[in-house]
């Protein structure tokens, strides 16, 4: 039910906007964006598959980031305590 809170809330397909915009400021192509979000969203580095996966799905439309940044907030590594 969590899930579909995040992938439904305009609060945060706004976020993800801000973060997808925060991130364009921080790095200069997608990948670079990816291991971005990674780090700040999970503490950690992607996986040279998650840089892969997310490249696929970003192909060269800029206007997928917030989408895509709305997916990683929906994690559930981003919302588990550990």
């Amino acid at each position: 039910m969590q899930r579909l809170f995040f992938m439904n809330s305009a609060f945060v397909a706004n976020q993800a906007k801000a973060l997808a915009e925060r991130l364009a400021k921080e790095a200069n192509d997608d990948a670079a964006r990816i291991r971005t979000a990674y780090e700040r969203l999970y503490g950690r580095p992607a996986t040279d598959e998650e840089v892969r996966l997310g490249m696929e799905f970003l192909g060269s439309n800029e206007k997928l980031w917030p989408q895509y940044a709305q997916v990683l907030l929906s994690a559930a590594e981003f919302s588990a305590v550990k």
